[in-house]
């Protein structure tokens, strides 16, 4: 089927998985190097906040006493980065399977029910990752529990679809009995 939209949507997808892989590439090897070099030098331009690692030309003369437990949360976050751009790179496959079956008119097969169960479990695995927050205010570590219902949202839509395509599966099945 020559659908625009389908392949804008596969095309965007392939390009976002790229950047994903990328990302992934590129935070592992900044992260074994800040590990394995013992180069802490670089951790005096990275601070952290709630939404993640901050890159920042500011060389304050705080970055010296904060480099001990600045280590810790740059494992902590480098670490959490990976495993969250993990699960979308993982996401975006299972969405690149099901737009190339509606693409070949092979929409409600049973290898789309189990994509979107998929999907609904990446989702769940990225709802508990963003519940642990990790900062350090003047030195010293401090743990926020911060529940982000989207994540939850995503998985349920995931099970619904995966319902109304089993049900479509079912009905295909039944068409395909009666001719």
């Amino acid at each position: 089927m020559d659908n625009t939209l389908l392949r804008i949507a596969f095309v965007t997808g392939r390009l976002l998985l790229y950047l994903l892989y990328a990302s992934l590439i590129l935070i592992t090897l900044g992260l074994a190097y800040v590990l394995f070099s013992g180069d802490m030098d670089v951790l005096s331009i990275v601070t952290f906040s709630d939404s993640g690692l901050v890159l920042s030309t500011d060389r304050g003369g705080q970055a010296e006493a904060a480099k001990p437990l600045a280590l810790g949360l740059l494992v902590f976050y480098g670490s959490k980065a990976i495993l969250v751009l993990g699960c979308y790179v993982f996401i975006i496959r299972e969405c690149l399977k099901i737009i190339s079956s509606l693409k070949s008119l092979d929409t409600f097969r049973g290898d789309n029910i189990k994509s979107f169960q998929r999907v609904g479990q990446w989702f769940v695995l990225l709802f508990l990752l963003s519940v642990v927050q990790i900062s350090q205010p003047e030195g010293a570590w401090e743990i926020t529990l911060a529940f982000d219902p989207s994540y939850l949202l995503g998985t349920l839509v995931c099970y619904l679809l995966a319902e109304i395509f089993r049900e479509g599966n079912r009905l295909m099945e039944e068409s395909k009995l009666t001719i």
